[in-house]
């Protein structure tokens, strides 16, 4: 507030307002028969607080205020003692001040602060001015309206409302499975926070065409966006949503100061991947049917369906959608220039809640989530893909909930553009055989590979690798041609792999653990130029009638051990490896040496791999990772 303020008027017009609205003033107790009670104490227990902060330096004083309005706004208010309001003026300044007000909600709802903003501007001016108070008469106190409502939902009304409920929920799953960031407790927690939002004019201009065009309201196409991104997000086609309605029927109740919002659960059916404009009539008239029977109390309804409680997270709905279009009202003090805010709580009663606000140019959002399961980020892209699923559907609303887009441009060309420059520079040309080669230079002495107590350096792997090669390329081993190996994990199989490589041939991954009836398959579909394989493991390709060679025959060892001039290219295969035959008859991949090339130098890079580390052999040479 800004101007020249009148403290007693303030604090006498505070005490008119709690003396007006019985709410303000309420306390409940427990009767000795357990019944609970509602008791109402004078209005002078509410006093008006006074804190000074005029003597701070301004930044200080913004943080200071920050600080306790947060304090205040959540320090917790005894229902048993009272008083449900509290009020603190915070002096800013000679001409600046600060009026908190905290009310609990079981005495107001969103309805009744545009009454109390209206009542309080009355009060104030008639105090600031000395004049009497014009406020009209209450038709009845809200203990009036809660003895009319408990006398009627106990008769045949109540019983009614409750049958049509279980009718409408019965079957629907209570839980909404919602990936979230981290597990959600075994208690459920409401540590919250908000994040605010805004919707173009454009784009609320678009949805004003479409509720004309389809008859439907702004909150029907909105709680449609919200049940289909629900079902993208988990897969559900059965969503319960909770929606606050201000429940004031009866018209003398639309001055009265009180909790009578009550919570509709909205069933959102998506069964058969619905077109968007089907949903919305689905939600148009599930919608009416809610409103005709909307005076059951959630807590009744709750009591009734949900008799055993989850204690990890809210009955019945874990998501709300607010549509506020409740009266707005300014405060109008003589003398100041007032300006309204919202002192978010910290605290969220659900998982998270969608508050959305018509303005001048468009909507303003806000969204209330529990930090216990969500980021920031994760909300912000829930608001995202909300706004892009609403543009995509009311341009197209002939379309089908699951195609229409839910991405927003920048998600878009992440994915598409961004995630997809993955093009790395490697040596194209390059063999494995020429790699390994290249190794040897730089490193002879290293050791290349360990199994128990036998190791080679590179050096000596190289040399050996090259007299293997030369006998295979005697038995006519060349570019493309296929080199069955059968062996049990050790260094003579890493010798083996690379002497195959040298050789220029390609070699096939035979696992000793396969049935016998696979390995002659794969032996004989595959034309096997030469079998090498171990004497012990001989007889399990006693259909194979090719040439084989056994890794105990030391006579290749007296080969030359110098490099052979190295015949295939990046082109011509590495190995072949067969699919599983899960879909039909197994089939055998090619491989050619620039893709297993170009895996070696891409895991290289991931792993970040220098001179020091070592790699384990873990699976099979049947796996496609045995290549690294």
């Amino acid at each position: 507030m800004e101007g020249t303020l009148d403290v007693a008027a303030l604090q006498s017009a505070l005490r008119s307002l709690v003396n007006r609205h019985e709410t303000l003033r309420a306390r409940y107790r427990t009767s000795a028969d357990g019944r609970l009670t509602m008791e109402f104490t004078p209005a002078s227990e509410v006093s008006l607080s006074t804190v000074d902060l005029g003597g701070s330096d301004h930044v200080n004083r913004d943080q200071l205020l920050q600080s306790a309005l947060k304090e205040e706004g959540n320090r917790p208010i005894a229902l048993d003692c009272g008083p449900l309001c509290r009020a603190v003026l915070y002096r800013m300044g000679e001409r600046k001040n600060v009026l908190q007000l905290t009310v609990h909600h079981v005495a107001c709802d969103g309805w009744s602060m545009g009454i109390l903003f209206r009542d309080f501007s009355a009060l104030y001016n008639a105090e600031a001015a000395g004049a009497a108070v014009q406020l009209p008469d209450l038709p009845i106190t809200f203990s009036d309206y809660a003895r009319w409502q408990r006398e009627r939902l106990g008769g045949p009304e109540g019983e009614r409302l409750i049958a049509y409920w279980k009718n409408q929920l019965t079957g629907s799953a209570f839980v909404l499975e919602l990936p979230t960031d981290r597990p959600r407790p075994p208690q459920q927690t409401f540590f919250g926070d908000t994040r605010e939002y805004s919707m173009s004019s454009s784009s609320a201009a678009a949805m004003r065409q479409f509720c004309v065009k389809e008859k439907v309201t702004p909150f029907m196409v909105w709680l449609a966006c919200l049940f289909a991104v629900l079902a993208r997000y988990t897969s559900q086609s059965s969503i319960l949503i909770g929606a606050p309605i201000a429940a004031r029927t009866q018209i003398e109740t639309e001055e009265l100061v009180g909790f009578f919002t009550n919570t509709i659960v909205f069933r959102g059916n998506l069964e058969g991947d619905p077109s968007f404009q089907e949903l919305v009539g689905r939600i148009r008239q599930s919608a009416f049917d809610a409103y005709a029977h909307q005076d059951l109390p959630l807590e009744l309804l709750i009591g009734k369906l949900v008799p055993e409680r989850d204690p990890s997270r809210q009955a019945l709905f874990q998501v709300m959608f607010a549509f506020q279009n409740a009266p707005v009202y300014e405060l109008d003090l003589h003398g100041l220039q007032t300006f309204v805010r919202r002192v978010n709580s910290d605290t969220s009663k659900v998982d998270f809640s969608i508050d959305l606000t018509p303005t001048d140019v468009g909507a303003a959002a806000a969204i209330e989530y529990n930090t216990d399961l969500f980021d920031p980020g994760t909300i912000d892209r829930l608001w995202g893909h909300l706004e892009a699923f609403l543009l995509g559907a009311i341009a197209s609303p002939g379309k089908k909930i699951a195609t229409i887009p839910l991405l927003t441009s920048p998600e878009l060309h992440r994915l598409v553009v961004e995630w997809n420059e993955t093009a790395q520079e490697y040596p194209r040309e390059a063999t494995v055989a020429s790699l390994v080669e290249a190794q040897v230079e730089r490193t002879p002495d290293a050791i290349a590979v360990t199994d128990r107590d036998q190791q080679l350096t590179y050096s000596e792997l190289n040399k050996r690798a090259n007299q293997l090669a030369r006998k295979l390329r005697d038995h006519g081993a060349g570019p493309d041609q296929l080199i069955g190996l059968c062996a049990e994990r050790s260094v003579a199989m890493v010798v083996t792999l690379l002497a195959i490589a040298k050789s220029g041939a390609a070699y096939l991954p035979l696992d000793p653990l396969l049935p016998v009836e696979r390995l002659g398959f794969m032996a004989q579909d595959s034309g096997l130029r030469v079998l090498l394989t171990e004497p012990s493991l001989r007889t399990r390709f006693a259909s194979y009638d090719g040439e084989t060679i056994l890794l105990d025959d030391r006579s290749w060892r007296e080969s030359p051990s110098d490099n052979l001039a190295l015949v295939a290219s990046s082109e011509d295969l590495a190995y072949v490896i067969y699919t599983s035959g899960s879909t039909g008859k197994p089939k055998g991949g090619q491989i050619p040496n620039r893709a297993l090339t170009n895996f070696l130098w891409s895991m290289r890079a991931w792993l970040e791999m220098s001179e020091h580390d070592r790699l384990l052999a873990v699976t099979t040479i049947s796996f496609d990772i045995a290549g690294l």
